[in-house]
Parts: structure tokens; sequence; C-alpha cells
């Protein structure tokens, strides 16, 4: 696809090719810390001990 002539669809067109080439670039990269998804090791909250957001009031 070319880019659009209206300087709108120009910009929009050019902020998705912008998103897709740094998506593709981040996901090439080795990352340090190993992949929380892989093990499913994510345990639920205990019964006593709720987890809580840092934003919810007190």
């Amino acid at each position: 696809m070319t880019r659009p002539e209206t300087p709108y669809e120009a910009a929009s067109y050019d902020l998705n090719k912008f998103r897709e080439r740094r998506m593709v670039e981040r996901r090439a990269t080795l990352r340090d810390t190993p992949d929380r998804r892989v093990n499913g090791s994510a345990q639920p909250p205990a019964p006593g001990n709720p987890v809580r957001n840092p934003s919810d009031p007190a």
C-alpha cells in the first residue's frame, strides 16, 4: 500500500508503520528476565491475603 495523500491519513499510516516496526524490534530483542508466561507458576492469592491495587482507596 502506498502512502495516502491526505495529511491525516498519511500521519495515521506513518504511525501504524512505526508501531509495526517497533513491535517487531521489541519481539526480536532478547530480554534479561525469563518469560513468566512459560512456566505458569502464577499462584492465586491466599484467602486471607487479597491482592490490592495500589490506586484503590484504603
